[in-house]
């Protein structure tokens, strides 16, 4: 009877030991997980962040942390679960004195409240610091456009160039820079007479080599910039002259260098850049074709802002409004002077 007493004391005992180890456990997990710095944190969450995003988006979330957002808090890297919003603001104003744009800084503090929400649901932070930081205001952004007599200009100074054929395509079809540059002979439609933007060339940054590279991919900015757009026929006639002189295949790109290379987005902006300065003084980038082509279809041939929204493949139609179209004074003459007829001075 008393060794079974006691075999019962020993087992409770194992029991109670075994217990006490797991709460001994999870207590050194506890501590090491809330030892964990930010920039550890940053580094971890970007290899989660990974698996969820397009490549372009991980390749601007990782240039940003690796660029900026690391750097300067690994000098004094405190744990993740000590960072306070006084620590984010102070990082935020270093920016603004070197120079950084708000905007971009915006971009910066989306990251960073998007990286705690991790750690937060993860049990590494109490609460998400981001979200009580101060950050800057928000900057309107006004781009320059091209009236059609400089996009008249712009086309004939470009025509003995290798950046005339993307040129035509920003300016006839508004299309992005990725998707003109992506876009292939199997993409076009001669006997439907439609454009099909489906594949892009996108500049990314490649963070195991710090590098940058040009990705090609079947995937668009977002689902509506999937598209089909109809075929000018006077564009898709010099398509055909060049399809003819290239023979090309179908997964070839159309718009190439003399050695059948396809034309890289560096080379294209730095290009555009200088044929450009020769038309105007305003500051126009390649992208601001697509700008001037949703301001021209809109002010000029007088089309709704629907049909631009789904002509350049914009997920709303407050983009189209708020960013892409840019009204001249002759819009406020007509109403200044609808006023003048009715109310006499």
């Amino acid at each position: 009877m008393k060794n079974q007493s006691t075999i019962e004391e020993l087992q409770q005992l194992v029991v109670s030991l075994s217990a006490e180890n797991l709460r001994l456990r999870a207590q050194i997990d506890k501590q090491n997980e809330n030892a964990v710095t930010f920039t550890q944190l940053m580094r971890q969450w970007l290899d989660i962040w990974k698996m969820k995003v397009r490549p372009i988006t991980y390749s601007h979330y990782s240039f940003m942390c690796q660029k900026h957002i690391i750097p300067y808090f690994l000098d004094n890297d405190v744990r993740a679960c000590d960072l306070t919003a006084q620590d984010i603001e102070h990082f935020y104003k270093d920016k603004i004195n070197s120079g950084m744009s708000a905007n971009t800084l915006l971009h910066i503090h989306a990251i960073i409240r998007c990286c705690l929400n991790y750690a937060q649901k993860h049990d590494i932070v109490k609460t998400n610091v981001a979200y009580k930081a101060e950050k800057p205001k928000k900057q309107a952004y006004s781009a320059d456009t091209l009236s059609i007599s400089e996009i008249n200009r712009l086309i004939e100074k470009s025509k003995h160039t290798q950046i005339y054929l993307p040129v035509l395509l920003a300016v006839q079809l508004g299309l992005r820079r990725s998707e003109t540059l992506g876009l292939r002979w199997c993409d076009i439609d001669f006997q439907r007479m439609r454009v099909h933007i489906q594949h892009t060339a996108t500049k990314l940054w490649n963070t195991e080599t710090g590098r940058e590279e040009i990705v090609y991919s079947n995937s668009t900015k977002t689902s509506s910039s999937n598209r089909t757009l109809s075929l000018p026929n006077t564009f898709a006639n010099y398509l055909k002259a060049i399809r003819v002189q290239r023979t090309p295949k179908s997964e070839d790109y159309i718009c190439v260098m003399k050695n059948g290379a396809p034309v890289k987005p560096d080379y294209l902006d730095k290009q555009f850049r200088k044929i450009v300065k020769g038309i105007t003084q305003k500051h126009i980038r390649f992208h601001d074709l697509r700008h001037s082509c949703a301001t021209y279809l809109h002010e000029d041939m007088g089309y709704d802002m629907k049909d631009i929204q789904e002509y350049l493949g914009h997920s709303t139609i407050a983009t189209t409004a708020n960013i892409y179209t840019h009204f001249s004074n002759k819009k406020f003459d007509v109403m200044a002077n609808d006023i003048n007829s009715r109310i006499a001075i």
